[in-house]
């Protein structure tokens, strides 16, 4: 229904997905709807749909070969880094903000790499600049080095 469905459908499918406490091995049979998830964020309409999309998205990738295949899936990046860009606004920041935190939740070197190669990285300085919430944190997330990155925010205060 996600993939194919009506808008309403959709919503109310991305909805369910977001709200209802799935196993990991049926994430890993539903992660084929992922890229449909990534598009219905960047709709304006129905109120909501937005939210819905980034919270059911942000279930899916809370395992970790989910995680792999959408940074893998060249739409999906390119989509996602469209959404974060400070110039789009069509799409409230936090839903990308809150789904590249998902992404780099494990810490996995390779969907770093992807991220910051597909432009994730200057969009998000840019938003941490203009303080968008969440921004900080998915930057820090994505920055390479942990341990440097605390120790600057320390040095700095």
């Amino acid at each position: 229904l996600i993939k194919q469905g009506n808008v309403m459908l959709q919503h109310i499918s991305a909805s369910l997905l977001a709200k209802l406490s799935i196993s990991e091995g049926n994430k890993r049979a539903i992660s084929g709807c992922m890229g449909s998830l990534v598009k219905l964020m960047e709709s304006a309409k129905p109120d909501g749909l937005q939210e819905v999309a980034a919270n059911a998205l942000v279930s899916l990738l809370a395992v970790r070969s989910n995680r792999k295949d959408l940074v893998k899936d060249e739409k999906c990046l390119m989509r996602l880094v469209q959404m974060l860009d400070p110039r789009n606004d069509f799409v409230s920041k936090k839903f990308p903000i809150a789904v590249v935190a998902a992404i780099m939740a494990s810490g996995s070197q390779g969907c770093r790499k992807r991220l910051v190669a597909a432009g994730v990285y200057g969009h998000l300085q840019k938003l941490a600049e203009m303080e968008v919430i969440g921004a900080k944190k998915a930057l820090q997330r994505l920055s390479g080095n942990r341990l440097k990155s605390i120790f600057s925010m320390t040095w700095r205060e």
